[in-house]
């Protein structure tokens, strides 16, 4: 009975710990892809710098830097509370 519930707790432990592995794997995955996308972005409005907002049409835009960027912050957002539901 007692060797059993050694076996029962550490398979508990192992299992809890693959769990945690696969959490920490995906975590460091999706930290990579948005700093993929973060890169991509920069590039992105250095290449149509001179498509940026003017102060006039950037309250129309909603937002401050450029629209890639807002773009992008709204995908991240969006991706965030899709993830913790």
């Amino acid at each position: 009975a007692f060797e059993s519930q050694i076996v029962r707790i550490l398979n508990k432990l192992h299992h809890s710990l693959e769990k945690n592995d696969i959490r920490l794997t995906e975590h460091e995955r999706r930290e990579q892809i948005e700093l993929e996308w973060k890169q991509t972005s920069i590039v992105l409005d250095r290449l149509t710098s001179d498509k940026r907002p003017t102060a006039q049409n950037k309250s129309k835009l909603g937002g401050g830097g450029s629209i890639i960027s807002d773009s992008l912050a709204d995908y991240l957002n969006s991706s965030e509370s899709r993830e913790s539901k």
